[in-house]
């Protein structure tokens, strides 16, 4: 099975690097900048990986994650940030996700967490 990465971010700079790097290691990868969007995707796509930037145009990123965690019980669910927030990653695990990425120790750091979380679910090695 191909291992499908969604990612929530209305940065494209940030999809792009994610997902060519994504792309390299065999994954499908999906893409929105909307929340909404996102909670859709989530649903007919079903990601085993989903990443959710905390500050979206149409929707806060942990109202996001809330929505999705309801109906997907078995993503491994992040929230990211440029600005790490100690408080927020406590709610995002609350609210049944995986944690928080802080975007601002760079794309590698969040690479590796997806593919930590990829490696867990036994989707690569």
């Amino acid at each position: 099975m191909t291992p499908k990465v969604l990612v929530i971010e209305d940065e494209p700079s940030i999809h792009d690097l994610l997902e060519i790097y994504l792309e390299k290691k065999g994954c499908q990868v999906f893409w929105t900048e909307l929340g909404q969007e996102g909670v859709a995707l989530a649903k007919s796509e079903k990601p085993n990986v989903i990443l959710i930037d905390v500050h979206l145009p149409d929707m806060d990123g942990m109202q996001a994650l809330c929505l999705i965690r309801e109906f997907d019980k078995e993503a491994k669910l992040f929230l990211f940030s440029g600005l790490y927030d100690e408080a927020q990653e406590a709610k995002a695990i609350s609210c049944g996700g995986s944690g928080f990425i802080d975007k601002a120790l760079g794309v590698d750091a969040v690479l590796e967490a997806v593919l930590k979380a990829l490696s867990e679910l036994k989707l690569i090695s």
